[in-house]
């Protein structure tokens, strides 16, 4: 009996049940290339949101400085008022000078006021400054004849330590300024340059240019106190505000005098003067007044009256020196 004979099955191949999509791309095309307009407008958006963020930085940046330059006021509460004497006879006191002043070439000394010592920069002929007012400096005839600087005894502020001889004087008086597009009449200053030294009673010369402390520039007593300002600081000043004036006041003594007092009003289209209740003088111009709670130098005083008894003293602001 014949066997059946063996048939093999033919495979069935899966079945892939996935559309296939018409449009698909071969796994390694090349990448498409956007159109030149697109790619531009993918730059320019970034550029933008860049640009954005570079300019919001610089303009926060900008405004954090403008409001600690011109806006933030530190507090100086922390300094006590004999914390702040005790700065001012340190390094004010050695540069405050009494000025007498020559009435004509040649002449005896005559009027008598106050400066205050800026010790030389470096330049060439360069012994010293001393600034003051203009009317002590002038004579009679509105001319300047040269003055004698008088610098204090540094321990107790008495006459005298040293002498010189101020024979150059640059003058304000006559200046006519432009601030704001305005015409501003000349300032009651006057800038005095020492030339030579005067003798001792040994007839010894004395230093020159003098050994004494210069003047601390209102910059520089920031870096004390944190709140003085170069150009501007009659924007630390508020009505009622303590202050100190040192100068020689001529009435009983030669010796240097710390006087009190507070700011009244500020006077002038540009608070170029400063009004205030400390006693003053003929003998006090040209000498220096500091606010007695910062240390910071607000003023000159320039003229003192008296007014149905009470004393009126003004102040040349330290902006306009």
């Amino acid at each position: 009996m014949d066997s059946p004979s063996y048939q093999p099955q033919p495979v069935k191949e899966p079945v892939n049940n996935q559309p296939v999509s018409l449009d698909a791309s071969p796994q390694n095309a090349p990448p498409e290339i956007l159109p030149v307009s697109a790619r531009l407008r993918i730059f320019r958006k970034k550029f933008l949101i860049i640009f954005g963020i570079t300019f919001l930085v610089i303009f926060v940046s900008a405004a954090i400085a403008y409001y600690f330059i011109y806006l933030y006021i530190p507090d100086a509460s922390k300094y006590s008022e004999e914390q702040v004497l005790s700065f001012i006879r340190e390094e004010y006191l050695p540069s405050v000078v009494s000025v007498y002043c020559a009435n004509e070439d040649g002449g005896e000394e005559y009027y008598s006021g106050s400066g205050i010592y800026y010790a030389p920069e470096g330049g060439e002929g360069d012994f010293g400054t001393v600034h003051t007012n203009a009317h002590v400096v002038l004579g009679d005839d509105g001319k300047f004849h040269g003055c004698n600087v008088y610098f204090p005894i540094t321990e107790t502020g008495g006459f005298y330590d040293s002498s010189y001889w101020a024979g150059s004087a640059f003058l304000y008086h006559d200046k006519l300024a432009i601030i704001d597009g305005a015409s501003v009449n000349g300032i009651d200053f006057a800038a005095l340059y020492l030339t030579e030294p005067n003798k001792d009673s040994r007839g010894i010369s004395y230093p020159f240019p003098p050994v004494q402390k210069g003047f601390y520039r209102p910059v520089e007593a920031g870096k004390q106190f944190g709140t003085c300002s170069e150009s501007d600081s009659a924007k630390f000043l508020n009505f009622g505000d303590k202050l100190i004036v040192m100068g020689y006041p001529g009435i009983g003594s030669k010796t240097l005098t710390f006087t009190e007092g507070t700011i009244n009003v500020f006077l002038g289209d540009y608070n170029e003067q400063i009004n205030i209740s400390a006693i003053t003088n003929s003998g006090s111009s040209g000498g220096i007044a500091i606010n007695a709670s910062t240390g910071c130098f607000i003023g000159i005083p320039t003229a003192g009256t008296i007014a149905r008894g009470n004393n009126i003293g003004i102040l040349l602001a330290s902006s306009f020196v």
